[in-house]
């Protein structure tokens, strides 16, 4: 308790011992940030698998209602770098003439750089309209298979991360 009331934040907030939602680690204080600028959010980390998170982000609907912040100014930085990473994997581990999925792709920076490269790349997101590549976005994946799907920045979003996997 001295730690959250070191950091700030009202003991009110602060409701029992939590657990990682991947390893089920008992996790410890990790920060605060606002979000949306007007909500407090108290980050928790897991000291054995990494995994950061917060307490019920209860703002998730509200922050759904623009995909991407426009603060956000390493998007297309971030993209890049992870279609190098995904390109060296799919070389090594998979066959790179099969498709493959982004899942969560926001506006679709990542499937536009993969495409570009040269692989069959499609994006699915629920939240997001993709704004780079149209014609490659999948309404569904029920029913499809893909040699490989790729997730970024999606896990963080997810309350029960190992429910959604």
């Amino acid at each position: 308790m001295f730690v959250y009331l070191q950091h700030g934040i009202s003991p009110f907030l602060v409701h029992k011992i939590m657990y990682c939602k991947i390893c089920g680690n008992i996790t410890e204080y990790f920060g605060k940030t606002t979000v949306l600028r007007k909500y407090t959010a108290v980050y928790q980390k897991c000291p054995k698998c990494g995994f950061v998170y917060t307490q019920n982000p209860y703002w998730l609907s509200e922050s759904y209602e623009n995909a991407i912040a426009s603060t956000d100014i390493g998007t297309v930085s971030r993209a890049g770098t992870n279609s190098i990473q995904a390109k060296s994997i799919i070389e090594l581990l998979f066959t790179p003439s099969a498709k493959f999925l982004d899942y969560g792709s926001g506006y679709g920076i990542f499937v536009r750089r993969m495409r570009d490269i040269g692989y069959d790349y499609l994006a699915y997101d629920r939240h997001c309209a993709n704004l780079f590549l149209e014609q490659f976005t999948v309404s569904s994946i029920v029913n499809d298979s893909f040699e490989l799907v790729t997730a970024y920045e999606v896990v963080e979003h997810l309350e029960e991360p190992l429910v959604f996997f």
